[in-house]
């Protein structure tokens, strides 16, 4: 979303934002809870075998007791979604890749597109296996997933493009921080090594700490001097 915000080339296209986005999730959240309330009532009516796990109520729902023609649109558009949102992580690491490791991916034997591809497949192959062996239910996965991308892009978007003050070290440490709590926390927790008291959220947790990271080293370390396309983005 922060990549597509950034990309807008007239900034009044965004009045429309709320108004689309607001329409569209209430219709998508209504689908979610109104599956999950069918299944139940067809469950209690004898309708419907009790299922292994909770995850199993949307498909089989869509499966066995509704029209072939909006199961085929919504499985559809899950796929639609898994693919844009997977294909903007990947594009994004990719291009960090490529920044970060220049020298390799100027190389003439194994260029950019090379290493693009062995960054893919990496991502593929960590991705697979913290879904297999997280063994979450999708929702709590999808809470996990959402906490982890506010801790790590609270401080440096929403603090960081507002604030002359925050430096480049503040905001490569915060954004390692949450992941490291995000990750450590949530698969200590799993494997009952260790769990937050009272019931404290991994991902709020970790979005304090990298937001207590993000101001402390902007404020220990040296003010650095703003491009002037970026002061000027910032007085918008």
């Amino acid at each position: 979303m922060v990549t597509k915000f950034l990309m807008l080339k007239d900034i009044r296209t965004m009045r429309w934002g709320p108004l689309f986005t607001g329409l569209t999730y209430a219709l998508t959240s209504l689908l979610w809870l109104s599956i999950g309330l069918a299944m139940r009532a067809l469950l209690l009516l004898g309708e419907q075998e009790p299922l292994g796990q909770p995850d199993l109520a949307a498909p089989a729902f869509l499966l066995n007791h509704a029209p072939e023609w909006l199961a085929g649109i919504v499985f559809a558009g899950l796929l639609a979604a898994i693919m844009s949102t997977a294909d903007s992580f990947s594009t994004s690491a990719r291009r960090r890749w490529c920044a970060t490791f220049r020298r390799l991916c100027s190389d003439a034997l194994c260029g950019e597109l090379f290493w693009t591809r062995i960054a893919t497949a990496a991502l593929l192959v960590a991705s697979a296996l913290f879904a297999l062996y997280m063994q979450n239910l999708v929702a709590l996965l999808g809470t996990f997933g959402w906490g982890t991308f506010a801790a790590a892009i609270v401080p440096s978007v929403c603090i960081g493009l507002n604030w002359k003050r925050a430096t480049g070290l503040a905001c490569t440490l915060s954004v390692a921080t949450s992941l490291v709590l995000n990750f450590s926390l949530e698969l200590a927790a799993r494997y009952g090594v260790y769990e937050l008291p009272n019931g404290f959220a991994v991902g709020a947790f970790s979005l304090l700490a990298s937001l207590v990271v993000f101001i402390g080293v902007s404020l220990l370390t040296p003010q650095q001097a703003l491009a002037p396309d970026v002061e000027a983005a910032m007085e918008v």
